[in-house]
Formats: structure tokens, sequence, C-alpha cells
């Protein structure tokens, strides 16, 4: 009788030792699976980030096709209304879908948008192919990233790092192409954004496992979230209108208003470099909320922002118009994270 008792006892222990291992397992695959989502879903943000990258190709439009500086502006004009309506559009797509498709999709328009754009032949050509095509592959590819950071374990880290990866896909590229243009490659210098979406389409195709949902414990449920025009939509849309009108001038036209103050090639450089690392530095910022309320997040990045402006009013010398557009980039930055992790603090990862 003892020696039954002895042995039933040890198999419960082998039993529950092996229920651990197996819950271990399950655990670990579910950290890989999420790990792998996040390093897809940066990958192909990152590429879709060049579209900020733009204005490197300003002085090579105005030479190719003899266009003015107003209309090489429309390039980037349209490429962010059209970004703006992917953003609207994708999560429903990911609804019906899922994140991989969506994003592996438009990451493979994305580069039979840029491949024929590198080879554009006229100006309309690129308003359609990158300000169109790209710019609505580019917003789709956008949204869908951010659902996949705010889905993550922690998604006050994993949501600015998508952020962040937006920001420095602009700066790495636009590197990459002034890079290029000063050695004659002209237009074609696009080649290299489409081989790398490319890339980011295939490699967000490999098979794995189950695309990473939110957990029961982050879901919110539909009576609980706030309608439409409610106090914290409206807060949030004006805090990302107006910062966006803002931002986005200094990023579109920073050198142009630079040359109005009669700042210096090197002034210029330095601005135009300190103005890319503040809206990609302060994207990552959002980050030290840590998982707490996203308020403070906000509140610095209207701070900033009314700082700057601030600045720009203050004076019209060179250097101080410089640090005022650094300024305007980084609660930019700051705040194109912040608006996205307050949206997912207030209405649940699963409805973001």
């Amino acid at each position: 009788m003892y020696l039954y008792l002895q042995v039933r006892s040890t198999g419960w222990d082998d039993l529950k030792i092996l229920a651990q291992a197996i819950k271990s397992a399950r655990s670990l695959g579910a950290i890989t699976s999420d790990l792998s989502s996040l390093i897809r879903a940066f990958l192909a943000i990152f590429c879709a980030g060049a579209l900020y990258g733009w204005i490197a190709f300003a002085p090579s439009l105005q030479s190719r096709f003899d266009t003015s500086t107003a209309e090489v502006g429309f390039v980037f004009s349209i490429a962010i209304v059209s970004f703006t309506a992917a953003v609207l559009v994708a999560p429903r797509l990911v609804k019906r879908f899922n994140e991989v498709a969506v994003m592996g999709v438009s990451a493979l328009l994305a580069t039979v948008w840029v491949g024929l754009d590198a080879v554009a032949w006229s100006f309309p050509m690129i308003l359609l192919c990158f300000s169109l095509g790209f710019g609505f592959a580019s917003g789709s590819i956008y949204s869908t990233a951010l659902r996949v950071g705010a889905s993550g374990a922690r998604p006050w880290l994993t949501t600015p790092m998508m952020v962040a990866g937006c920001g420095l896909g602009g700066v790495v590229f636009s590197a990459i192409w002034t890079t290029l243009l000063a050695r004659d490659w002209g237009i074609s210098a696009l080649a290299v954004l489409a081989v790398a979406l490319f890339l980011a389409a295939l490699f967000g195709f490999i098979p794995r496992g189950a695309v990473h949902r939110a957990s029961a414990a982050t879901e919110i449920n539909r009576s609980e979230t706030p309608p439409a025009f409610q106090r914290p939509t409206v807060i949030l849309w004006g805090i990302f209108v107006l910062g966006s009108f803002s931002g986005l001038m200094v990023l579109g036209l920073a050198g142009s208003m630079l040359e109005q103050a009669g700042a210096g090639a090197a002034l210029t450089a330095f601005v135009l470099a300190g103005v890319a690392m503040g809206n990609t530095l302060g994207r990552f910022s959002a980050a030290l909320t840590r998982g707490a309320s996203p308020t403070v997040a906000l509140v610095a990045s209207v701070a900033l922002n009314l700082a700057g402006l601030g600045m720009a009013l203050g004076s019209t010398a060179p250097l101080w118009v410089g640090l005022s557009l650094i300024t305007i980039a980084l609660g930019y930055g700051l705040m194109a994270s912040a608006v996205p992790l307050a949206t997912s603090y207030v209405f649940g990862a699963e409805r973001f």
C-alpha cells in the first residue's frame, strides 16, 4: 500500500512537471510569435516611412520635369491625403483579413508603385505612382503596424517603436537618396526603396504561427467604448490635427524656411539633421510612459509645439529659426506616438 501511494505521488509530480513544461513552451511560443510579428511590422513601417524622405528628390524633380517648387510640393501634399485615406480604410481590411495579409499586400503594391516611379517619364506619373499609389500603401502599412504594436505585450514600448521606425525610415532613405543623387542616379535612386519594400513583403509572408491578438485583459467591451465625438475623441483629434499642421510643414518645408531666413549651407545642414533626429527621438520618447496614462506625453507634445511656434514668432535670426524648427519637430514626433498610445488607452487595443 505504501509503495502504491509512493508511485502514485511520484506520478502526480511528474504530471505537474509535464504540465508546467507545456505551459512554459506555449508561453515561449507566444513570445516568439509576438516578437516575430513586431519585427515584420517594424521592417514594413521602416520602409513606409521613406515617404517622409521625399524632399531629397525635390531638386531632381524640378530639373528633370521643369517644374516649380510649388508643383513639387504637391507630391507630398497629395501623398499625405492618400496616406490619410489609407489609415481610415486599413482597419476595415484587417478585420476582414488579418495584419499579415494587409501589410504584405500593401508592401507588394508599394514595391510596384515605387518601381514605376524609378522609371517615371512624366511629372503626372510621379503624382500617380508616388503620391497616390505609394502614399496609400504607406498609410495602410502604418495603420496596420501600429495595430500590431498596440496589441503587443508591452504596447507602451512597441507602439512608439513602430512610430519611431516610420520616422527613422524617412531619415535613412533620405540620406541614401541624397548620396545617390550626388552621384547622378537621378530618380532611379527610388529603386533602392523598391528592393527594400519587396524584401519586407517577402519576409512578412514567410509562414509562421498565428497572428498575435490582444489578450482578453486588454480588450474593451463595445458598450464601454466612448462614442465618436465625445470629449476624448475630440481632444485627440484636435491635438493631432493642429500638431500635424506645424509638424508636417516643418518636415516638408524646413529647407525653404531656412533659406528665407538667410541661413548658410552649414547651418541649414545642421538644422535639417536636427529636425530629422528630433522627429525620430520624439516618436520613441513616448515609451517613457511605461504603460501609464499617456496624458503627460500629450501635454508635453503640445507644449513643445507651442514653444517652437513662439520661438519662430519671436525672432527671424537664422539660428533662432533653426532651433524653433527642431523644437517643433521634436514636439510633432512625440505627438505622433502619444496620440496612438492615447487612442489605444481609451478605446482598447482590439478596437485600435
